[in-house]
C-alpha cells in the first residue's frame, strides 16, 4: 500500500527492488502547490500505476479516496484516456470528430472517425468495455 501516487512511483518502486503498488490511498489535496500557484507536483499520477498494473501485471489496481466527488473526478479521467472522449462514445448522437480539431483546410474525408474507432475497439461480443 501506499499514501499519495507522486510521479515516477513505478520507478521508484522498481530500482528499489520493490513490487509496484496496488493499492494506493489518494491524499484529499491532489497537488502539492509549494512551489507557486502556477507550479506544482500532482501527488495522485493514478493513470501509470493503474495502467502497470493492469496490463504488465495483469491485476486490478484499487485507489482509496476521501469522496465521492474524488472518485468522480478519477473516473472521468480513467473514462477519457482508455475510452476516449465522452463525445465520440454517444450511440444515441454519434459524433466521428470535432469541427474546432481540424484546420478550414483540411480535408473533411480525411478526417479520422472517433465513433467507429471506439466501437472497433471498446465492443466486444455486443459488449461494452467499461472502466469497471
Amino acid at each position: 500500500n501506499q499514501f499519495g501516487i507522486p510521479p515516477e512511483t513505478i520507478k521508484d518502486s522498481m530500482r528499489l527492488g520493490f513490487d509496484v503498488p496496488s493499492v494506493y490511498i489518494v491524499p484529499v489535496e491532489r497537488f502539492c502547490r509549494e512551489m507557486g500557484p502556477a507550479l506544482g507536483i500532482n501527488l495522485a499520477e493514478f493513470e501509470f500505476p493503474a495502467y502497470f498494473n493492469f496490463f504488465v501485471c495483469n491485476k486490478r489496481c484499487t485507489l482509496v479516496v476521501d469522496s465521492e466527488a474524488a472518485e468522480n473526478s478519477i473516473r472521468t479521467v480513467f473514462e477519457e484516456t482508455l475510452l476516449g472522449p465522452e463525445q465520440f462514445r454517444n450511440h444515441s448522437n454519434p459524433k466521428p470528430n470535432e469541427d474546432e480539431d481540424f484546420g478550414p483546410s483540411f480535408d473533411k474525408e480525411a478526417r479520422p472517425n472517433f465513433y467507429k474507432e471506439y466501437k472497433y475497439f471498446h465492443i466486444e461480443n455486443q459488449e461494452e468495455h467499461t472502466i469497471d
